[in-house]
């Protein structure tokens, strides 16, 4: 086979590597894998990992063309320019803004809380528990200042509707009285290292309490009265 016979693949293959160095790049500068980990309501950190093995193999795919680009014996002074080009280019998506795992995860889990909560029914449902229980300590894995802080009182899997129930949330809690009733639907993170998110219906379209609101938590609001967050690892 001549030489001429196989530019053409050999271009190809150049191609080839420089498309994966620029996907692989665009997906760990907007934590794409993160992000749909969020949008699933899935928190095993797989996500994460996956976007700095993004990162790992464009650099590798760069470093590939760079080399190429390098030690080609190529005479055709526009062929070499063409490849310098294609390294120059793999390099652009590095311009893009990074997006941080948490903040990636946070705009899915929006997205997830956009398709699966609905706060009207659930204030409805809310109205008809008794509001005879007293405060109990939320679950370890609260962003409140005191570990284990008194606030609001659990909704007993028993009484929970099959729309919550589906969901599989570790913990349904109310916060408040009758006619400021604030309904927390929260997971614990799926893994050691990943991260407990929030969903909060909020009667008057109030935002989360101050005692959740602090550095350990990020809050998005989804709609009016309906907002999810976040615990940040610390």
């Amino acid at each position: 086979m001549s030489p001429h016979s196989r530019k053409p693949w050999h271009s190809v293959g150049l191609a080839l590597i420089g498309v994966v160095a620029v996907a692989s790049v665009v997906v760990n500068r907007l934590a794409f894998f993160s992000w749909l980990e969020g949008r699933l309501n899935n928190s095993r950190i797989v996500g994460m990992l996956l976007d700095y093995l993004g990162w790992l193999i464009g650099l590798a795919c760069i470093a590939i063309l760079a080399a190429i680009a390098l030690a080609t014996m190529i005479r055709d002074r526009k062929a070499r320019k063409a490849l310098v080009g294609l390294v120059v280019i793999c390099f652009v998506p590095v311009l893009v803004p990074r997006l941080s795992p948490q903040a990636a995860f946070l705009r899915g889990f929006e997205r997830w809380a956009r398709s699966h909560i609905a706060g009207g029914p659930l204030l409805d449902w809310s109205d008809t528990l008794s509001r005879e229980a007293s405060a109990t300590s939320v679950p370890s894995f609260w962003p409140t200042a005191e570990h284990s802080m008194e606030l609001g009182w659990p909704v007993p899997e028993e009484k929970w509707p099959a729309s919550i129930a589906e969901l599989q949330p570790c913990d349904v809690r109310v916060i408040g009285g009758r006619g400021s009733e604030r309904i927390f639907l929260s997971w614990q993170a799926d893994s050691a290292f990943g991260w407990p998110r929030f969903v909060m219906v909020s009667r008057g379209g109030g935002g989360p309490p101050a005692e959740v609101v602090n550095h350990m938590a990020w809050w998005r609001q989804v709609s009016e009265g309906v907002y999810v967050g976040v615990r940040v690892p610390h």
